[in-house]
């Protein structure tokens, strides 16, 4: 809107302008006309009035092209009919004349051309006994002609330029909306792709995975002998499998994006499922404690779920790598935003298994793009005395903006 009012302020002082100038020519020139003139009737009020509403009404001209174009003709007819002297009345005419060749619809433009015919045949059938006998008479009329020539083709040019003008910008939209649905149409493919990428091998592997697990840990029930840590580890392992599948049939389903609501639905990763992670850290063999303060309140989905996944990658790597006696799981809920402070016991570095420790892998990178994605910031680093610690700040964004 701050862009519109300029230009509105602009056109109509250009509009003020232009009726000013038509209005000035017309009447200065008439008056000097008239001295040159002597035998045809003098300059009166009824003069002034006809050129000044000739100019007035060009004020119209883009809202009412063809109520002008009638006015403005009938105040040079009327102002030659009364014999005042010939001279630049007709100005205002012409102006209303190229107007509507330039931006009028059919019917206006043969309007202005009946006009046109009009202005060039008055002054050669009032002036015919002088057009025969006087050249000086006959090269005006000749010059006059031209000039109502010119008017209309230089309309009717500027009428073609506009469309062509038009039509470029209309196939350069047109050219443009089909390479965004192209981009869509590509990018869907490629979702499709990918789905079925995880589906065939992802998700088959974490299947055949889930399957033996529960295999084992059921002919482990044969064995009294059996150690009951390893018939823990094959129950973690199948179910942790089962929610690893679960979550990719989810992941399935977004980027396929099928719009069916009857379809089956899994209930997004958040920060509700945290309990579940917790318990699941600790059938794994990590002791975890989870303390939250603040008063929890539903998050934003994109929060929500960089929250989770920062909480379910620490508490990864403290199972994989850490060799951590326990873990401890802080989530403060803030007016602004939520804070989260996840600490082990274990080795300082999360990047064993042959990485060097100044070299994290990609869980941390993952999480530190998912908080910075948000607004948000992550560190990691050693805690004072031994273990490792992360520490992430997510800002909740306000009302009606929870895009990530």
């Amino acid at each position: 809107m701050g862009g519109r009012a300029p230009t509105a302020v602009r056109s109509a002082a250009a509009e003020v302008a232009l009726v000013l100038c038509v209005g000035v020519i017309g009447v200065v020139g008439s008056v000097l006309a008239a001295s040159r003139q002597p035998d045809r009737t003098p300059l009166d009020g009824i003069a002034y009035l006809l050129l000044g509403a000739a100019a007035l009404a060009l004020a119209l001209r883009h809202r009412h092209p063809a109520m002008t174009l009638l006015v403005t003709l009938g105040a040079a007819l009327t102002y030659h009919v009364l014999g005042y002297p010939y001279g630049p009345a007709p100005l205002a005419a012409l102006i209303a004349t190229y107007t509507v060749v330039s931006a009028g619809g059919r019917g206006d433009r043969l309007l202005a051309f009946g006009v046109a015919g009009v202005l060039a045949g008055y002054p050669i059938v009032e002036l015919i006994p002088e057009v025969l006998t006087n050249e000086r008479s006959a090269a005006a009329v000749l010059v006059w002609v031209l000039i109502m020539l010119a008017v209309v083709v230089l309309g009717e040019n500027a009428r073609v330029r506009r469309r062509y003008l038009a039509e470029i910008e209309r196939r350069m939209l047109a050219a443009e909306k089909s390479r965004e649905e192209e981009a869509h149409r590509r990018a869907g493919e490629e979702r499709m792709r990918i789905a079925r990428e995880i589906h065939d091998i992802t998700s088959h592997t974490i299947s055949v995975i889930a399957i033996q697990a529960s295999v084992a840990a059921e002919s482990m029930k044969d064995y009294p002998d059996c150690p009951e840590q390893a018939y823990t580890a094959m129950t973690t392992i199948r179910k942790a499998s089962k929610e690893a599948l679960s979550e990719l049939r989810a992941t399935i389903g977004v980027l396929r994006d099928t719009g069916d609501p009857s379809g089956p639905r899994n209930p997004p990763s958040g920060l509700a499922q945290l309990d579940d992670l917790i318990a699941s850290t600790m059938d794994a063999g990590l002791p975890a404690d989870l303390m939250v303060s603040g008063e929890p309140r539903p998050l934003p989905a994109v929060v929500d779920l960089t929250a989770y996944r920062i909480v379910q990658e620490s508490l990864t790597n403290a199972l994989r790598h850490a060799q951590a006696s326990c873990v401890r799981v802080g989530v403060d809920y803030r007016p602004d935003g939520i804070e989260l402070v996840i600490e082990d016991d274990g080795r300082a570095s999360p990047a064993a298994g042959g990485q060097a420790p100044n070299r994290p892998g990609f869980g941390l990178l993952s999480m530190a793009e998912r908080a910075t994605a948000i607004g948000g910031e992550l560190t990691t680093g050693r805690r004072a005395g031994a273990g490792f610690r992360v520490h992430a700040w997510l800002p909740t964004p306000t009302t009606g903006d929870e895009s990530p």
